[in-house]
């Protein structure tokens, strides 16, 4: 497993000109930043001048945005604002890619959020620890199920490990042409402000999520 490969990287938004000039191939690439939610923009590269200062408006403000400070996540402030250009990662002959997203507690996997088709006809599903098909919704609607990737149990595996040292994360995995990438660790999904729409689905999670943190709490 290892990161999706960063084609470039900065610290200030003045990117118009960084981009062109950089050593960058010609290609699709996203535009993404490490300090909020939603930062993120398909990139064709060599991009026109008019694309290039809209892009630099973006980044301004993904830049300047103090994130985390209502919902209390406070780590965000501990982290180095940039902004990146990242490989696109999508499937040889394929659509978007697909988001597995563990949710895990004390290191182990509570439930696998799966996204499909995110920019056209988003679905989310949601499966125990399993690969079990769970009919209740998250944040946005389900669907059909879909049979378990042939890396399912090493996905489960790698993001039990890298969740060791966290009480909650959600850690979030690609996978494409037989190789697996981390997308992002997660701390709080939704800032930790936004409930599932089902609370069938709330109540199996917290009862999967046994920890000595709860004890005294009830």
């Amino acid at each position: 497993m290892t990161t999706i490969p960063v084609k470039w990287a900065s610290r200030d938004p003045q990117l118009s000109d960084a981009l062109n000039n950089a050593p960058i191939p010609s290609g699709r690439y996203w535009l993404k930043s490490n300090c909020g939610s939603g930062g993120n923009i398909p990139v064709e590269l060599p991009a026109d001048r008019e694309k290039l200062e809209w892009l630099e408006m973006k980044a301004g403000k993904w830049l300047n945005f103090e994130h985390g400070v209502k919902s209390g996540e406070w780590w965000y402030s501990l982290i180095g604002k940039q902004v990146f250009l990242e490989t696109d990662m999508t499937p040889t002959g394929g659509s978007a890619l697909t988001d597995w997203k563990f949710f895990t507690g004390r290191g182990r996997v509570l439930a696998v959020q799966v996204d499909l088709d995110r920019s056209t006809q988003h679905r989310q599903l949601m499966f125990d620890r399993n690969f079990n098909f769970l009919p209740h919704e998250m944040f946005f609607p389900t669907g059909a199920p879909i049979d378990p990737p042939d890396m399912f149990e090493t996905m489960r595996s790698v993001a039990e490990a890298i969740a060791q040292p966290f009480e909650f994360a959600r850690v979030d995995l690609y996978e494409t042409d037989n190789r697996l990438y981390l997308g992002e660790i997660t701390l709080a999904p939704m800032g930790g402000v936004r409930l599932p729409r089902s609370a069938q689905l709330d109540e199996m999670m917290g009862a999967a999520w046994v920890s000595p943190f709860f004890e005294g709490l009830c």
